[in-house]
């Protein structure tokens, strides 16, 4: 029940099955789990239009557009530290993804983004949890795994390696 992916799934089948009320609740649930997700956002607006909620269609579209908005500049933000992190700025890098994050903290390219530069600046402690971060969401991410496993090692943090090892098994 709190798995924000699934709710955002959720709505949007529910409104391609013509379920309008039950899109509009797992899109809520969606959003209460902290989800920012773009197809999300716009089954919940559709929904409530179907609904003829007009009240609740125009809080959506707002939503759909803020994060829209929002989306774009965490973006923005990503791929300027994927530039300072190309030329080595790690510490650049790092405040360019966590920003990314700020804006939109389902970015994951941007988590993986952080988790990277964190490895190759040496912060491991930051690399691992960064990596944990995207590994909740995505738990086959092969470059996740990667960083927490070689973060993991560098901690010398026996129980986080056991766990990094498995997800590599």
């Amino acid at each position: 029940p709190k798995l924000r992916q699934a709710w955002d799934v959720l709505s949007v089948t529910e409104l391609q099955l013509d379920h309008d009320q039950e899109a509009a609740d797992a899109a809520e649930k969606a959003l209460a789990l902290g989800s920012t997700d773009q197809p999300m956002l716009m089954a919940r607006w559709q929904a409530y239009r179907n609904l003829k909620d007009d009240a609740k269609a125009a809080e959506a579209l707002k939503d759909l557009q803020k994060v829209g908005s929002q989306t774009e500049e965490a973006k923005k933000s990503h791929n300027e530290g994927v530039a300072l992190l190309n030329n080595k700025d790690y510490a650049g890098a790092i405040a360019k993804f966590q920003e990314a994050l700020k804006l939109d903290p389902n970015l994951a390219d941007a988590q993986l983004g952080l988790a990277t530069a964190a490895l190759d600046s040496g912060d491991n402690a930051e690399a691992a949890k960064a990596a944990q971060a995207v590994l909740k969401a995505d738990p086959k991410n092969q470059a996740a795994i990667r960083i927490y496993y070689n973060a993991s090692l560098a901690l010398g943090d026996k129980a986080k390696l056991v766990d990094a090892l498995l997800s590599l098994a």
